[in-house]
């Protein structure tokens, strides 16, 4: 890799936002959600084993429903796929079928198609995945904040293992705040402390929300002009509630 590339690259991470520099790269930097990655769990193993069956990832917003999925596409050496079903539909479902029928007949692999919010598919969308996903030629993964139960086709439904994640708690917010600010490759570099009231106060304004926590975080530390960053409530209060 040249010297301009690896610029590129760093510059690159570096300009993201502070939840997407930490999302975790494997199960062990992965917090929360033990009730369903805890040892010899079905997801847990699925991933160990790179034997993964379609799926439906389900929960509330910034619980790890993005992450659980990036990790299962850097941990298999399968092909993995990610739309959004905002943007997406069935010509898009179709190319990746076909794409992942040649993957499998020239290379033996298989197909990761990963689906973000396929609530908002509509029926008909939904049917259209049906017969891919009964006769393998993807393996499926859908992430939803909405009750499947109610908003994604019983067929469909019936075809796929759903996983639940749970609304995150104080204490794992905590900890994915401690881990950035001591690995984050910009946040590490300044001098950043808090408050018992601060991270209180902001852990509460996240509700149980990863990414809300650390995009309010990363906005906070930003706009404290002094070189030592102590958070507390009241800087907060300052910066967000004008």
């Amino acid at each position: 890799m040249d010297l301009f590339k690896m610029n590129y690259n760093l510059f690159s991470k570096l300009s993201k936002p502070l939840a997407e520099r930490m999302r975790p790269k494997d199960l062990s930097f992965f917090v929360g959600q033990d009730n369903i990655i805890k040892n010899n769990s079905v997801l847990k193993n699925m991933i160990k084993n790179n034997r993964f069956s379609s799926m439906i990832l389900y929960g509330p917003p910034g619980s790890g429903k993005t992450s659980l999925a990036n990790i299962i596409s850097s941990s298999t050496d399968n092909y993995f796929v990610k739309i959004s079903a905002v943007t997406s539909g069935t010509k898009e479902i179709k190319e990746i079928v076909e794409l992942a029928k040649d993957n499998l007949s020239m290379y033996n692999k298989r197909t990761i198609l990963f689906i973000d919010e396929i609530h908002r598919f509509n029926k008909m969308q939904q049917d259209y995945l049906l017969e891919y996903v009964e006769n393998g030629d993807i393996i499926f993964i859908g992430a939803t904040t909405e009750n499947p139960t109610y908003e994604v086709n019983n067929a469909l439904l019936s075809r796929v293992i759903v996983f639940e994640l749970q609304t995150l708690s104080f204490e794992n917010l905590k900890d994915i705040i401690d881990n950035a600010i001591l690995n984050d490759e910009i946040l590490k570099s300044k001098k950043i402390s808090y408050t018992e009231d601060g991270i209180s106060y902001l852990i509460k304004m996240s509700n149980g929300d990863a990414r809300t926590a650390l995009n309010y975080f990363e906005l906070i530390v930003d706009n404290i002009e002094s070189d030592e960053k102590i958070i507390s409530e009241d800087i907060i209060k300052n910066i967000l509630i004008k």
